[in-house]
């Protein structure tokens, strides 16, 4: 049944606490509050721009309507100009929702709105991929833990919920590339469109990440409800629009041990928007989805047809690859100037809303169990207590150097004041002992 049971809460709907706006970036302030990266993780042929730059090529431009993200010119060999967006806040639990009336498109292309860890942790702090595609191919909803952190997500809860298939990803939310471990994307089919029916697409997209799990929402333009645009959100009821769904606490409640901690699987998460050119997976799907799009492309060094080199920048064969030599483009051969005019965002707003319990529902009752060997979680620090905050004259500190003045005072001053007190006490028996010779007697004797 679509939309059955889909429920990331364990209370009634009529007890689930409401959601009110966090943060939103839209107007001519959109860029607030973001940071500019400039390194590629892709190893492919982006070369992101600061903001300065950005702005002064209008790769990037805020409206009072809209934001426009896109890609630039020529940059060092084999790279062209970029923008990579990654917010400069992270939000334990939230409901984040984007709506657009354009994304990038095109060869060379592999643009993304996603979330990942605020503290860089990848891929055991989670990584949750909304929107993702390159060239020409279909997009992938996905989401990635790693290291100690394991989650896998079980099809009967899921299909529960409607009916969902994972194409290139899996069940298993545990990624590691190398051993061909892709992660877990249980979507349904209508969400895997290319990038350029996204961009005919406008609407909204949306995720709600909170202790039990993951929704993935899409709203066409006629379809947005209003009470998103009124900024009071009900995702519970938006089930009939769920394009994807990650149950890690259901899933962890039917198989106790097939997703531990389900809670705190994810660390508090900042959202990025950036536009990819080639690297890895664009590069290897570039020859299937754009050869014929575009003309023959040769090699960059001359050395004739171009080849697919997934190491991309990293590698010395870098020159020899397809999808590179192609945005490049040298001697604009190709048309990637005209081809990438596609690669932008346009977007009216980007908005995060919470509950105000979206800390506390770490602090549940009773919390599944930690598997062996693994760290309890790292939770945003409490305030200090109310008298540990409040003003006083002391500081701990202080009262322990002056501990420690006294001690060193007592142990070098004590000794000389005892000599001094019995040489005083001394000269005082001898000017005695001048007027009473018995005196003088005892001092023979060893009495005194």
């Amino acid at each position: 049944m679509p939309g059955g049971q889909c429920s990331l809460h364990h209370v009634p709907p009529s007890e689930v606490a409401t959601y009110h706006l966090a943060r939103a970036f839209q107007g001519k302030n959109f860029f607030e509050g973001w940071a500019f990266g400039e390194h590629d993780w892709t190893a492919g042929s982006s070369q992101y721009m600061n903001r300065s730059v950005a702005e002064a090529e209008r790769m990037i431009e805020a409206r009072d309507t809209h934001a426009i993200i896109r890609t630039g010119g020529r940059g060092d060999f084999l790279r062209r100009k970029s923008v990579r967006l990654t917010t400069q806040d992270s939000w334990m639990y939230a409901l984040v929702a984007l709506r657009f009336t354009h994304v990038p498109y095109g060869c060379g292309v592999w643009p993304a709105f996603w979330m990942n860890s605020g503290s860089g942790h990848w891929p055991d702090g989670g990584e949750l991929d909304i929107l993702e595609y390159v060239n020409f191919g279909d997009s992938r909803i996905s989401f990635h833990t790693g290291g100690s952190k394991h989650c896998k997500l079980e099809p009967a809860v899921i299909q529960d919920c409607d009916d969902f298939e994972t194409g290139r990803v899996s069940y298993n939310c545990y990624t590691d590339y190398e051993a061909g471990l892709n992660g877990c994307g249980p979507a349904k089919a209508s969400s895997r469109r290319t990038g350029e029916e996204w961009a005919q697409s406008p609407g909204v997209l949306a995720a709600e990440w909170n202790a039990a799990g993951i929704k993935v929402f899409y709203f066409s333009e006629p379809e947005i409800p209003a009470d998103l645009l009124n900024d009071q959100p009900r995702p519970d009821a938006w089930n009939a629009n769920i394009i994807a769904y990650f149950p890690f606490a259901a899933s962890q409640q039917v198989l106790p041990g097939l997703c531990p901690a389900p809670a705190t699987l994810l660390e508090p998460q900042s959202i990025v928007l950036n536009i990819a050119l080639c690297g890895s997976w664009a590069s290897e799907d570039f020859l299937q989805t754009c050869s014929e799009r575009i003309p023959e492309v040769a090699a960059a060094d001359g050395s004739g047809r171009c080849l697919t080199i997934p190491a991309g920048i990293d590698s010395h064969l870098a020159k020899k690859d397809c999808c590179m030599s192609f945005v490049y483009d040298q001697y604009g051969d190709y048309g990637a100037e005209k081809m990438l005019q596609t690669a932008f965002f346009n977007i009216t707003w980007l908005k995060v809303y919470q509950t105000q319990f979206s800390l506390s529902e770490v602090l549940t009752p009773s919390p599944p169990p930690f598997p062996p060997g693994m760290p309890p979680p790292s939770l945003p620090p409490s305030p200090p207590p109310a008298f540990l905050s409040a003003p006083f004259p002391w500081s701990v500190l202080a009262v322990v150097e002056l501990l420690i003045i006294v001690v060193v005072f007592s142990v070098l001053l004590i000794p000389s004041l005892h000599k001094l007190f019995r040489t005083l006490l001394f000269a005082d028996f001898l000017h005695d002992a001048r007027r009473d010779p018995r005196l003088y007697s005892l001092m023979d004797r060893g009495t005194l």
